[in-house]
């Protein structure tokens, strides 16, 4: 489903700004999507790979009944837009979806002062939103039960346990949860309104 988002997401800023296209063509970019079953990792943006290991990035993503999760690099997709079609468009992270489009969230990631940053990412949540509203895909993201825009910003990096000779394990499921903070729920209209639920949180369950 995240490729028929993207190309839907393309066409319509292909229709929209068709004038200022003038008769071009824009080329799909290459999509950057990592999928993992295990049931406990981290994502991190502008790294090599965005699924890593617990505690080494900005959100922790728990999936408790080993579902196939996706995870979209949304911000890398409109970095490789035409440069007319990603002109004024606001970029928010990631979108991550589960295998049976049971749940659907548009992440932002930040580090620091949440205080400083919460109202840029609301608006990139939302923008994405507004755009899907606008979209071919809308109906069938419309219909996915769980719908949730997520600003992550840790200030804290948990570390992993080490074993007796120096090399990380991986945490036990739940572990990592216990010492970041528990979603706070957010209140901006044109994304509730949506049908998306909006909370500040450095963990994701699927």
């Amino acid at each position: 489903m995240l490729t028929t988002i993207a190309h839907s997401i393309h066409d319509l800023l292909s229709a929209e700004k068709s004038a200022a296209l003038n008769g071009t063509t824009p080329i799909f970019p290459t999509l950057r999507i990592e999928s993992t079953t295990i049931a406990e990792f981290d994502i991190m943006d502008k790294k090599p790979t965005i699924i890593q290991v617990v505690g080494k990035g900005a959100a922790t993503y728990h999936n408790a009944s080993g579902r196939t999760i996706s995870i979209f690099d949304y911000e890398n997709f409109v970095n490789n837009l035409h440069p007319i079609l990603q002109k004024n468009e606001r970029r928010p992270d990631f979108i991550a979806i589960d295998n049976d489009a049971s749940k659907i969230v548009i992440n932002e990631l930040s580090t620091g002062n949440p205080k400083s940053k919460k109202s840029d990412a609301i608006y990139q949540m939302n923008h994405l939103v507004q755009l899907l509203k606008r979209s071919l895909i809308w109906e069938n993201v419309v219909a996915i039960p769980e719908k949730e825009c997520v600003f992550s910003c840790r200030q804290n990096f948990a570390s992993t346990p080490q074993n007796t000779s120096g090399k990380g394990m991986a945490d036990s499921f739940g572990t990592i949860q216990t010492l970041l903070a528990g979603p706070i729920e957010l209140k901006f209209q044109p994304i509730t309104k949506a049908g998306f639920k909006l909370y500040q949180s450095d963990c994701v369950n699927f």
